[in-house]
This record gives C-alpha cells, structure tokens and sequence, in this order.
C-alpha cells in the first residue's frame, strides 16, 4: 500500500549518480537489511510493515512513490556551485566573500580552488587584452561621481525592451530597461529620487559622467541635471576608455548575463531577466576597490543575505494564484514547473518562467525550488544573431530564427510526450527482433556516459537495452522537447540522435544532388541557413522518428533577386471531404502516398547560393551551396514544386479541376488524385490502375506508399468500403489543445455555448485580458471547428471576433468551448452510403440582428454531399438587414453560392452533367415565397448587383425547412 510514511523512508549506504535518470534499490540489500519483498505476477510488495508497492508493466517493477515524496540527493556547495549561483562570478571573488564578513549564509565546502576552468566563462567572457589607459579627466573623489551609459539596441526582450541603462555610483550598479533611447531622461530622474531620500544632497551626486551619446545631450537630459546641481562631463567619440568605469561594468554585466544565459538554455529574448540577475549579483560581491563592503552594503547600509540566493536556471515549482486556476476540477495540480531567472527584490519575489503555457514569464513568492542543475556542457551559437548581446541597427526588424522555413502545414512548436505506446520504445524492446540501437544511442536517451573501449556479448547488450527502455518507458513518460536551434539540440539529452538526423539529412541532399559546394562569387547574395528540428507523431500519437531539416533562411532573400512568384495552391478542405464523402458513396478504395523531401527534387529557375548549416560545414567555411534543387525554407520552393509534380501529372494523363487546381482526373479511368504540398491521395477501383500510377510516383519520386488512408493532415480516416461508412476525427489534435491549455482534466459542458449568448466588445473602462493565451487558443479552435467540427463553428466564431482586443469574459467563453471539447473531442464526421440521397443540398439559415453593437446579422450554412456534410460555415453578414426577410436572403445567396461550387466539382468527379436539382433549404417562408415570385422589398442597384443574380440560377429547388430539420 502507499502509505503518507513513504517519504520517511531513510535509504543508507548509497551510490550518487547524477547522470543516472533511475533510482535503483537493490532487493538482496533489502533483504539483507531484514525486509521482506514479495513478487507477484502484477506487482511487488516490500514488507517490514508494508511500506510500499509496486506495479509491473513491460516486464519492470515500478515502486509507486508519487513524484515529490521521494527526497532528492543533495549535495554540499562546492566553490563551483556558488560560481554559478553568484551569476559565474571568479572564483577568487567567490573564496575571498567567502572569508570575509561581508555577506551572510555563504559557506564553501571543500577546496577553495575549483577543479577545473569553467568552460561556459571562457566561452561568455574571452576578450582581447586591455588598451593602455590615460588619465584625460579631473579627478573626483568616488562618491562625487556618477558614471552611466547606455548599451544597445538588442533584439526585443521578453517585455519589446531593446535597451538597458546601466547607472554607477559607490560601486553600486542600477539598470532600466528601455524601449526607446528618449526614455533615459526619465530614468535618471527616477533614480535620483531613490538617491535624494537614500542621502543628503550634500553626500549626492556631483559630477555626471558618461559618453556623448544624444540622449545625454538632450535638453530633457540637461534639465535634471541642472535641476539636481549635477555637473556633465561628456567623453570624446569613440574614445572608450575616458570612460572606463562605466564600459567595464557593461562588459562585466554583458559576460556575466551571457554566461547565465548559456548555463540555463533560455530564449534570447529572456536577455533583460539575465541582465538583471547579474547586476542583482555583482552588488552583492566584494570588489578590488572596497575589500571591506558589498556595494550593496554601501548603497542600502545593511549587509546582503546570501542564503536564499538560487542558481540561475534552476527548476522550481510556482504557485498559480486560485484567480488564474481552472475551477472546473478541483484536484488539478496548483502548480507549474518552470526556471527560475531572477529575484525580485522590491516585491520579495521570484521570477520563473514557465514553457507550455505560452511561454509566460510568472512573478510569485511561492515558489519550491527543485534538484540544483547539472552543469550544461559548454555550446555555442548555431548561428551568430543568436547571440542576445549582439548590438543591432536601430532600423533592423526582430527576426525569429525558424521564420519563412517551414514548407509544409505544421502545428505550432510545443514539447511533446512519449505515449504509452511510443514505436521507438517498442521497435527497440520487443524481445530482441529486429536492429537494436547502438550504444551511444542509448547515451542519448538515457544520459549515460558510454564507454567505447568496453566490448559486451551482443546478446546482452540487446538484453540490458530492452531493461533501460523498458524502464524509461514505464516510468517516466518523457517529454521530447523540439529544440529551437542547433544550440539546445546538444544541450539535450538526445543529441546523438538529434546529430545522426541532421547528418542523413545531409546525405539525403546529396543524393538527390541538390546543391553543388563551391566558392562564392565576388559579390554574390549569400542566403542563411538553419536547422529546424521536428518530432514525428504517429495516428496515436506515439513517436515515430526524430526529423532534423536544412533550411533556407527565406527572410535573407531579396525580392526580384532571388525570387519572383511565390503561390502554391493546396487542396481546399471542403475539397478533401467532397472527395471522401464521393469515395465512400461509389465504394471507391483511397490510398496514401508520401514524398519524401518533395521541396528538393523541384528543380530552380535562379542560381542561388546558401550558407553552409553551421557545425556542419564541409571543405572550408568560406564555401557555400550553389542550389541546382529547391530547398525547404526558399520563398519559391513550394511553387517550384507544386509545378513539379503538376506538370508530371498532366504528362501522365490527368487533368486538373477547374474548381479546385489540386484535385485530378483522368479522361478514362476511375482515377481521381488530390495532392497537399507531399501528401497524395488516390481514389480508385481498379488496382492495376492504381499501381501504374504508384509505379510512375515511385520511379520519379520515390514516394512512400502508405497503404489505405489512415491519417491525413492530422485527420484520422477510417474508411469501411464493405459497409459504407467513412469516419474523420481530430481526437489527438483536440487532446493535445486541452494539454496546452490546461484543460485536460476539466468538467465538461453539454454545449459550447449558452443558448442566446452574445459576446459584446471589450468595454473602454474593462481592463485587456494580456496574461491568458487567447489568440493562440482561438487559432488552434478556429482549425478545429472548419475541419471536423462544424457543431463548435457559431461559438468560436463568436470568440474569434474578440482576438484583437479580448476581455476576461470572452475568455470564459473560451474556456466554455475547451470544457464542451473534452465532453466530446472523440466526436467527428460520419460519411454514410446513401443510394437515394441526392448529390448536393443546401441549408441556410440567419440569425438576425446578433449584435446589437453594429446590428449586422450572422449567416449559416451547410452543404451536403449524397445526405453527408462537406461544407459549412457561419460569418457575419456585410451588410445591414432591415428585416428578417433580407437576413435570410443574404444568408441563402451565401449557402448557394457554396453549393454551386460543390456541384461543379461533384459534376467533374463524376463525369457527368446531369445532376439533380440542389435542393436548397430555408427557414424562413417569407424569403422562399420572394424568390419564387422573383421580388424582394425596395430592389436597389448595390442589391442588384450583389444579390439578385442567383434568383436567376437554374436547377434550384427552394424548400422550406422548419427549424427542427435545421437542427
């Protein structure tokens, strides 16, 4: 049983091994110590009184020890342990505080010379040596001077902050951070209100010292120094060292927020919580001019506290205030796992940020902090702008480095979990069959040090494997983390596998002799490049493989230059279900296919040159790629390929649609073939007809042929041509947004929506709704809703109006959606055989004046194919309707339009053009009877011209439709 008591369990003798992700306890110790332990063929029991049990899955016996209960290893601050936490300060800086009595809480254990050179400081802080100085300037007592400048512009921080103001003055350091350069003006003032109530004017400031940048030039700079009696004194341009003490305290503040940055793996954009951390550091150290006292100490008066002072970095556990918490569960864990970047001294806090959530920064004195963390291995950046110190033009624009790479459809980037029945785990464990991984694959997985020169029996080694698997798969149900660049990839425990997907990406692109290396020409447009890394999800959500893709830096091109045209088409939605809904009315069958790399095997009508991926690089740096293929990330690589395969599939005999240019036919076969950007669907019923087709993909392509159509676009397809039926589904796609927002453990609702809910416009005096993740939860509904979910459309419509300006009570009204999604996220679309259906029907309906803030009434509508629904929609009519009549007018001239388009393109798949009249269904007896007898109230031209035309469309059939069949 398990039993509170469990975390009182004490465990003597033991080995410490922090690069061992398990904790292992050995049965005959024990025993050996008088327990007794019972196996059973379901679980394990471990007796002196029953004090713990354990469970067996995958032939591994798993303690249930709840995560936290268990204690951690804990292990003495060495000299290095306080290095890191004092922001990598020098370890002779360390070991004197340490001596004196400056600070509180600081004790050294062990030796006060560390072991070895920090790698992460020799990379962060590496200069070239110091110019000799000159003394240019009269000279003042310390506490007469006030020494500040600005550094930057940087990219945009986490808050758009593109500077940081360092001040200076009694060895104290302050720092604001800035948007604009104007603001500096106001920060002074601000500090010297600090100052003024801190000290005496008479111990204040007199001198002000600093460079002769503009903004201390500016007469709203002047005037606070006049109105504080505080004389300037302006160094010469470009001449550094007149003011010394101010450039060495950025290069100080820059080399220490570098080195904290590069210790705990965070965004760049957290550059501004780095900053603040090595400042909340350096005042609280001893320096070579006052060995005596911190500048804390001189600045406050009071001695720093060194004993709550937290690594950088470190994981903790951050307390959700019960506001921001979900009430529809009441057992839903009250906290979040983030890193710690920073102390907030002002309001006695701490700073964490938190991934998953929205990548939000939280500010909460509740706070655990967990395991110390391991120390990184020293890396660099994958590329040189992703350095957060890098000083940018004032005129550059903030770019991502993974903008304008990705070709294909892709969800946003989120970390991933190892379901309970991962491929990986299994192809590996399953009683030896098949390949095993190497023994520096199974480092990567499991962070263990691998020693080459030890030689085991394979047998075992295949043995000891499927153990190690079996147990990560039991236990721990990993997250995969997506890496940002090529930087955290090796930071990760699975960069051996990162490094191997990266190297046969490579391979793959030569074997397809995309590009040539060469030396560029003189002046030629070189492109950058980048490494985007991917994880494969299965139907079930089980991983499949780990992707790495070269890119092109698509944001580097020049328009005219590198490019022209850029569109390609896809297959439009309503297109996909058409072709399923007609596929499963004639028994037709419908195969997958998947090209691989399909961006580059389209050839380039311009020569373009790419930058070699870094860490990769081939001959010499100074090489690049001259591309002969199109390569993912390029402006043109989707129309290169788009074209592509166009033009072998009108070679081979089919022939677009004119509805849809991504939906074939072919003039004598039962053939129709539907591409997105890699992935090709074919309808058949012949399969010597489809295995020619394949052939030909295969000799040109080398597609991938995938068996029936399974999972398409991240739709699950199940297609019963015996009986019928056709089911589509998003259920991963739905669990997987409840994930992301925290709502997978909620209570679910009935609806989506309360029956006659209006949202209205956010209210001037209300206050904007910044801290939850809105938009993002509206797109991913908003995908949901048109590709299976037509029951959710009206009610994310409602929301999705609100996403530029949203309040708290339009994100209720989110949330309300998420709880009716987990009622029902295994809901989706039935397609049915139907022999006496007709082909197209229409249903429209309007609910008139919805809003009463700009009186617009909504339009709803929904086409059927053969009695199943393949299109619909609901949207805000653009014009205003003085009666019901005119709403449901409006509405019906939305729903036919759709509909003739749906004919058409039935009429083209089916070869034929004798197709019974649309049935269009109306809600409204006034409207039908109108159209009938050809009037409407008070025609004018702009109704005319807009609306009229489809009363004179044939093969139209207006029925009325009470609201029950609406329903």
């Amino acid at each position: 049983m398990i039993i509170d008591k469990v975390s009182g369990v004490v465990l003597d003798n033991v080995i410490y091994a922090p690069g061992f992700k398990k904790t292992l306890l050995s049965v005959k110790q024990l025993i050996d110590d008088g327990m007794k332990v019972e196996f059973t063929d379901k679980e394990c029991l471990i007796y002196g009184k029953p004090i713990m049990r354990g469970s067996v899955e995958r032939g591994v016996y798993t303690l249930d020890i709840p995560p936290g209960m268990a204690a951690s290893a804990l292990r003495p601050n060495s000299i290095e342990d306080w290095h890191q936490r004092l922001g990598h300060l020098n370890y002779r800086s360390v070991a004197e505080l340490s001596k004196s009595e400056a600070v509180k809480g600081l004790k050294i254990v062990g030796s006060l010379q560390p072991s070895k050179t920090c790698e992460v400081c020799a990379q962060a802080k590496i200069t070239r040596a110091p110019a000799p100085q000159r003394a240019s300037r009269p000279v003042h007592a310390q506490d007469e001077i006030y020494h500040g400048d600005l550094a930057g512009p940087f990219r945009a921080s986490y808050h758009r902050n593109k500077y940081y103001y360092a001040l200076k003055w009694k060895g104290h350091t302050t720092v604001y951070f800035l948007k604009a350069k104007e603001e500096a003006a106001t920060c002074f003032r601000h500090y010297m209100n600090i100052v003024n109530r801190r000290f005496s004017k008479l111990d204040g400031i007199k001198v002000y010292r600093s460079d002769n940048g503009g903004e201390f030039t500016a007469g709203d700079f002047q005037l606070v120094c006049d109105d504080e009696g505080i004389t300037t004194e302006m160094s010469e341009p470009d001449v550094h060292h007149q003011n010394g003490v101010i450039e060495r305290t950025h290069r100080t503040i820059a080399d220490s927020a570098r080195a904290l940055m590069l210790q705990a793996i965070i965004p760049h954009y957290l550059w501004e919580y780095a900053v603040r951390s090595a400042v909340y550091s350096r005042n609280r150290v001893l320096s070579r001019s006052d060995p005596t006292k911190t500048p804390f100490e001189k600045f406050w008066g009071r001695k720093p506290d060194l004993k709550l002072i937290k690594t950088f970095g470190q994981r903790c556990v951050v307390l959700i205030s019960p506001e921001k918490r979900s009430t529809a569960y009441k057992f839903r864990p009250k906290g979040r796992t983030g890193i710690f970047i920073g102390s907030d001294p002002q309001r006695k806090g701490f700073f964490v940020y938190v991934t998953g959530h929205g990548n939000q920064v939280i500010h909460s004195r509740s706070v655990v902090f967990l395991e110390p963390p391991k120390a990184n291995p020293p890396t660099e950046y994958s590329d040189p702008n992703d350095d957060p110190f890098l000083v940018v033009s004032d005129d550059d624009t903030d770019i991502e480095e993974n903008d304008d790479v990705a070709g294909d459809l892709e969800h946003p980037r989120r970390g991933l979990r190892v379901a309970d029945e991962t491929r990986l785990a299994s192809n590996a464990v399953r009683d030896s069959v098949g390949p095993a991984l190497t023994p520096e694959q199974v480092a990567a997985l499991n962070g263990f040090e691998t020693h080459t020169h030890l030689r085991r029996s394979e047998r075992v080694a295949n043995r000891s494997l499927g153990l190690v698997l079996s147990a990560a798969h039991v236990t721990l149900r990993e997250v995969i983390r997506e890496p940002l660049n090529l930087r955290e990839a090796k930071a990760s425990t699975e960069w051996l596998l990162w490094e191997r997907a990266i190297r046969e990406e490579i391979e793959a692109l030569r074997a397809n002799d995309t590009f040539d290396l060469v030396e560029p020409p003189i002046g030629a447009h070189i492109i950058g490049s980048t490494i985007v890394f991917r994880v494969k999800l299965g139907e079930n959500g089980e991983v499949e493989r780990l992707k790495a893709r070269i890119c092109a830096q698509g944001f580097t091109q020049e328009f005219l230059k590198d490019y022209f045209e850029t569109y390609a088409p896809v297959a439009k939605l309503n297109s996909i279900r058409v072709f399923l809904a007609l596929a499963t009315q004639k028994g037709m069958r419908v195969r997958q296919g998947d090209v691989p790399t399909a961006y580059v095997k389209a050839g380039l009508s311009e020569v373009l040159y790419v930058r070699q991926p870094r860490g990769f690089e081939e001959a010499s740096r100074s090489h690049v790629w001259r591309l002969k293929n199109a390569l993912y990330g390029l402006k043109q690589a989707g129309r290169e390929w788009n074209q592509e395969l166009n033009n072998f599939l009108i070679e081979y005999g089919l022939r677009p649609t004119r509805e849809d240019s991504c939906v074939y036919t072919h003039p004598t076969n039962e053939l129709i073939v539907l591409i997105y950007v890699d992935d090709i669907l074919i309808g058949y019923n012949d399969e010597q007809v489809l295995m020619h087709l394949m052939q030909a993909l295969q000799s040109k392509y080398q597609i991938k042929d995938l068996g029936d159509v399974r999972w398409f676009l991240g739709i699950r397809i199940n297609m019963d041509t015996t009986r019928g039926i056709t089911t589509l589904d998003q259920t991963q796609f739905a669990s997987e947004v409840l994930r992301r927002f925290g709502m997978d453990d909620c209570r679910p609702r009935k609806t989506p929506l309360d029956q006659g809910t209006i949202l209205y416009k956010r209210a001037h005096d209300e206050e904007e709704d910044q801290e939850d993740p809105y938009r993002q939860a509206v797109g991913a509904l908003l995908y949901l809703a048109r590709v299976t979910r037509p029951d959710i459309a009206f009610a994310v419509n409602q929301v999705a109006a609100h996403a530029s300006s949203p309040a708290k009570s339009h994100w209720t009204a989110v949330k309300n959606i998420l709880r009716y999604i987990e009622g029902t996220k295994n809901m989706g679309l039935i397609y049915r055989r139907n022999e006496s259906a007709v082909p197209v029907r229409v249903y429209t309906d309007a609910d008139w004046v919805n809003n009463e803030e700009d009186r617009r009434s909504v339009s709803g509508v929904l086409v059927q194919v053969f009695g199943n629904s393949v299109s619909w929609q609901t949207k805000r009519q653009r014009l205003v309707s003085k009666s019901s009549t005119i709403a449901e007018y409006i509405a019906a001239d939305d729903g036919v339009e759709e509909a003739l388009w749906t004919r058409m393109l039935l009429q083209i798949l089916m070869k034929t053009q004798a197709l019974d009249a649309i049935p269009a269904m109306i809600d409204n007896k006034s409207t039908i009877q109108r159209l009938l007898n050809g009037k409407i109230l008070k025609p004018k031209r702009q109704w005319i011209v807009e609306f009229l035309p489809f009363e004179m469309l044939y093969n139209l059939d207006f029925s009325d439709s009470s609201t029950a069949q609406q329903r």
